[in-house]
């Protein structure tokens, strides 16, 4: 069997078209035994390590990890001094 790069460049792209984006939250609690640790994914948490986090947000603010390729999606939150590209 062959596979022709245009083939997987396809998915590729379409996998990037998509205006979605993946919470790590909602992933987290996918899973019976990892939901508890959602909990856990708040200011005080992180403050730990990055204690401008806590000056800045405020205590037991929840966090979450935004996933997304979706170049109309990140642009906007870029501003002018960046340029998407890519992955």
């Amino acid at each position: 069997m062959i596979f022709d790069e245009n083939l997987i460049n396809m998915f590729i792209l379409d996998f990037v078209l998509i205006d979605k984006s993946f919470s790590l939250r909602e992933v987290i609690k996918m899973n019976v035994q990892m939901a508890p640790y959602a909990e856990h994914m708040n200011t005080n948490s992180f403050g730990l390590l990055f204690p401008e986090i806590l000056e800045e947000f405020g205590e037991n603010k929840k966090i979450d990890l935004m996933f997304t390729t979706s170049h109309a999606l990140i642009s906007p939150k870029l501003g002018d001094s960046a340029k998407v590209s890519g992955f």
